[in-house]
């Protein structure tokens, strides 16, 4: 959180605008803006939609973004890899 790394006392959000979902071979895929530190980027989120015996149901997902497109750093300058972002939203009935 520190001002090296996402700088949360000045970027205190993360966001994703999604401007179309898709269904593909395992579910699907909404693509959209993700913004972090003030830099946005186009990103497909896959997905799933899973319904529960009660009537609920969850959205869950995962991406891999790499956090140096978006000005985090690891510390090592050039150096870094992805880093994943999981997503979890239940519906209740």
């Amino acid at each position: 959180m520190s001002s090296d790394f996402f700088d949360a006392a000045k970027y205190p959000t993360i966001t994703f605008k999604s401007n179309s979902i898709k269904k593909s071979k395992k579910g699907y895929n909404a693509s959209g803006k993700l913004t972090m530190k003030d830099k946005t980027l186009d990103v497909k989120v896959p997905f799933q939609f899973d319904v529960d015996d009660n009537g609920g149901a969850t959205f869950s997902g995962e991406m891999k973004v790499y956090p140096q497109q978006f000005g985090v750093t690891s510390g090592e300058k050039g150096k870094g890899g992805t880093v994943s972002i999981s997503v979890i939203i239940p519906l209740v009935k």
